[in-house]
């Protein structure tokens, strides 16, 4: 009896030994490849703009965005605002911020886009992420904050704030210089001269996880603990 408990305890730590040696992920965590401003229910650290519209104080971008990873910086190269596809008072056009990274080797793990926004308009785009041609619509799905991190929150009933994370597979992504665009759909399209849609941004950034799991699709969440549809585009339909 005392020989085949002795003999049960000698499978336990081997069995432990097993799963750690083999688990591709025990022991490791993600960490952040690149991010753009800081996690604190604020916008104040981009850019905030010269030409403001009369309300809600967001200001338009006077061209399409091109930020450099490594070389832009937030407060000069990021806009806080994002204009909405409708918006009458920027062109009523679509508005791409496009941001360029490069990988050094080849992907491999889990790449996580996460991406931190401020409801401060009373129209609420949808995030189009298009990554080396790959595209998901994402909705979002506000909370109400009371952090006061923006001066709109202290007139703005509906101030709000939310965060997407998406995992960019990684057949997605290439060895060298990488495009992600981003940019604020609004449904439905018609011309809109009253709401100022937009997206405020408060943070963004770009972890790379070791999963070793090669995803053939976008992968993501909203919070408030929402799954929603992802809809893949190409220039032939769907993929």
């Amino acid at each position: 009896m005392r020989r085949r408990t002795h003999q049960q305890f000698l499978r336990i730590p081997l069995v432990l030994v097993i799963v750690v040696c083999f688990c591709p992920c025990a022991g490791a965590a993600s960490k952040a490849v690149w991010q753009i401003g800081k996690f604190d229910q604020s916008s104040g650290e981009f850019n905030q703009g010269e030409v403001r519209p009369p309300v809600f104080a967001a200001a338009h971008p006077k061209s399409d965005v091109l930020y450099i990873v490594g070389k832009s910086k937030p407060a000069t190269d990021w806009p806080a605002f994002q204009p909405g596809s409708a918006n009458g008072r920027a062109e009523f056009r679509p508005h791409p911020y496009t941001i360029q990274f490069d990988l050094s080797e080849a992907p491999r793990g889990v790449y996580t886009l996460k991406v931190a926004l401020l409801v401060e308009t009373p129209r609420v785009p949808r995030l189009q992420v298009d990554i080396n041609g790959h595209r998901a619509l994402l909705y979002q799905h506000p909370t109400l904050n009371y952090a006061a991190g923006d001066p709109s929150s202290v007139f703005l009933p509906a101030y709000s704030a939310g965060t997407i994370a998406v995992d960019l597979p990684t057949n997605f992504l290439k060895k060298g210089t990488n495009e992600l665009v981003l940019t604020a759909m609004d449904e439905p399209a018609e011309r809109d001269e009253v709401t100022n849609s937009g997206l405020n941004y408060d943070a963004l950034e770009r972890k790379q996880g070791p999963l070793a799991v090669s995803s053939h699709g976008f992968r993501f969440s909203v919070k408030p603990f929402q799954i929603v549809t992802v809809r893949l585009e190409g220039a032939a339909g769907l993929k």
